[in-house]
């Protein structure tokens, strides 16, 4: 059976040239797929749909890395002061395998988290959702779990938040 329209606006491809002639496709679900879904409610749905932002941060540390994270900041916490943000900040963080295994898994809190004064940040690891590894889209953790510390380190860092 054909995909109906709505489901057609759900897909989205990533196309990476890995070099030469050859390239990688996956299947990247579109972070409204997931908004829509029966998971949230809605008063879930709306806040979500109100303060979710997706940012994609770039860095090095022993090779490239490309981690997209999803924040709702708090209004104290949009604009920097001297290039820290203020406020609480909980950071969600997926496991490497099994049913937990995306950014989205820790979803369902966000509302609480922020009804409750956090920014909460969601963070894919590289290889899973749109987070890259040495420019691969592939769940390849044995290059980089070791360094998993260092990357949630400078990924807050980057977003502006402090210890």
């Amino acid at each position: 059976m054909p995909p109906t329209a709505n489901e057609d606006l759900a897909r989205k491809l990533d196309i990476r040239l890995q070099g030469g002639e050859i390239f990688q496709v996956r299947e990247v679900v579109h972070d409204n797929t997931v908004i829509w879904s029966e998971l949230f409610t809605e008063a879930e749905r709306r806040l979500l749909q109100q303060e979710l932002r997706e940012q994609t941060i770039l860095f090095s540390i022993r090779d490239n890395f490309e981690v997209v994270v999803r924040v709702c900041w708090q209004k104290e916490a949009k604009d920097r002061v001297q290039k820290l943000r203020t406020g609480h900040v909980a950071a969600l963080v997926h496991d490497y395998r099994g049913p937990c295994a995306s950014g989205w898994c820790w979803g369902k809190l966000v509302r609480s988290l922020y009804q409750q004064g956090f920014s909460v940040v969601m963070l894919e690891w590289p290889g899973f959702g749109n987070s890259r590894y040495h420019q691969a889209s592939t769940n390849d953790e044995g290059g980089w779990r070791r360094l998993d510390g260092d990357i949630l380190a400078h990924v807050m860092s980057e977003l502006g938040v402090g210890k």
